[in-house]
């Protein structure tokens, strides 16, 4: 601002404005407010980190609350549908909230191999899932404790897979997916398989959640997942609308993975599995020989308890073994069953036998593999043993030479996709008469070519009334 001086002259002034000074008491509490947000700041950062790392707070009722198991939306999909659960509770164990969007349709995509079943390994929703060969009740015991999210257990035989949840007072407690059991959780013995019929499993590799609260009473006043039948379903397939897909057969059943089949896919063929093949065979219907099956089983893995078994499973599957100008894989060791892979050698006319001797251990041909004989250029028949209980997806694709398949399988449970596409148009195709009225609904989805003609094995018959 300005002034004048005695002569009249304008002059600067400056003007200063003082601060009001805070007492000690006033100052103390400025700087505990600091100190609070700080603190505060702090707290809620590792908040979220913990949430990040899996290390969320989640009870016992909840983890096994009936709403969070599912109910197979169709059949042959049980092993999908018990790993969605155990998906679920991992989800649940991370701290994720929004677990309830994990289901069997939105795994499929990562967990599923149309044609053959589940994946051996895969991952989904960030959870890696893996595969083994399951050796004894004190091995699942054992894995329980590392994972609270549950183990899915696999009976071959059957075949049927179920999720154990845990193993508390010396009792195993599971879930299972077949719509003919309760919803929730409850003791195995109710299930439709057991714990010693089981030899394979699949548990999560990654992360390592393990971290789980005390268990405590529900506050509903019952045991967490009583079994209550809730209702609860897989909310994906409301439509009523059944997804393609199979998994009535051990994963590995589809023979090694051929390099060629992962995702083949052919202008207008389809991968679908045939909607139909449920209503033939349910995995999830009760076996009535189902008692005398599990005891065999437990007694199998009584004689086969030996860590070393899963190593041995895998290297003896790596081995190609050519026998008779066809070539061989072992699918397992233990029950002696093989799949044949293929030719070694072109050749007009081939036989898969029942039986092979593979390193001096006789093998029953169980299966032939997807592509086994794809593109056999001069390939003109086949003659498939009596022990083949699956045709793999396209074993005889673009065979077009292919003018007699001779079926002399008493117990063919499945035919792959496309597994006779475009073949020659006017093959014949011959069964057991006995196997004769479902072997149609088995070629549905094979794109069989619609002149090929299907009859009964009139010597195979011959030969069977001869032998009563």
């Amino acid at each position: 601002m300005k002034e004048k001086n005695k002569s009249g002259q304008a002059v600067s002034k400056a003007v200063s404005y003082s601060r009001p000074r805070l007492s000690g008491i006033a100052r103390l509490c400025v700087c505990m407010a600091c100190c609070f947000c700080m603190l505060f700041q702090t707290v809620t950062c590792e908040s979220v980190v913990l949430a990040a790392d899996g290390q969320a707070s989640v009870t016992f009722w909840q983890l096994n609350d009936p709403a969070v198991f599912l109910k197979q939306s169709q059949s042959r999909v049980c092993t999908l549908t018990s790993s969605a659960m155990m998906i679920r509770r991992t989800a649940m164990l991370m701290g994720n909230e929004d677990w309830q969007q994990i289901t069997e349709q939105s795994i499929r995509r990562e967990a599923w191999s149309e044609g053959t079943g589940l994946k051996w390994d895969f991952t989904t929703y960030g959870i890696t899932v893996a595969h083994k060969t399951l050796a004894s009740k004190d091995e699942l015991i054992r894995m329980l404790e590392q994972h609270p999210e549950g183990i899915v257990i696999y009976n071959a035989r059957k075949p049927h897979a179920v999720l154990v949840t845990d193993y508390t007072d010396g009792v195993f407690y599971c879930s299972d997916p077949s719509n003919d059991m309760p919803v929730g959780r409850y003791p195995i013995a109710q299930a439709s398989i057991t714990v010693e019929s089981a030899s394979r499993c699949w548990y999560v590799k990654q992360p390592s959640v393990t971290v789980i609260t005390d268990s405590e009473q529900n506050p509903d006043g019952e045991d967490p997942g009583s079994g209550t039948d809730s209702g609860q379903t897989d909310e994906v397939d409301q439509a009523g609308q059944k997804e393609p897909g199979s998994n009535g057969s051990d994963p590995n059943s589809a023979g090694p993975a051929d390099p060629q089949d992962s995702d083949d896919k052919d202008a207008g063929s389809t991968d679908s599995e045939d909607d139909s093949k449920s209503d033939q065979e349910s995995d999830d219907t009760e076996d009535e020989n189902a008692d005398d099956k599990n005891q065999d089983d437990k007694n199998q893995n009584d004689n086969d308890l030996d860590p070393q078994d899963d190593k041995k499973d895998e290297e003896d599957s790596a081995v190609v073994y050519e026998v008779d100008g066809l070539t061989y894989q072992i699918l397992n060791s233990r029950t002696r069953t093989a799949v044949c892979t293929g030719q070694s050698s072109d050749g007009k006319s081939i036989a898969v036998p029942g039986t092979v001797m593979l390193d001096e251990t006789e093998y029953q041909v169980a299966q032939i593999a997807n592509r086994a004989f794809a593109n056999a250029a001069k390939l003109k028949s086949i003659t498939i043993g009596a022990n083949v209980s699956r045709i793999g997806t396209k074993a005889f694709y673009k065979c077009k030479k292919l003018k007699t398949v001779t079926i002399n399988a008493v117990n063919l449970e499945e035919i792959g996709t496309n597994a006779f596409a475009h073949i020659h148009k006017k093959a014949k195709i011959y069964v057991l008469s006995d196997q004769i009225e479902g072997f149609g609904k088995l070629l549905t989805g094979t794109s069989v070519p619609g002149t090929v003609v299907v009859g009964v094995n009139q010597a195979a018959a011959k030969s069977s009334k001869a032998g009563r």
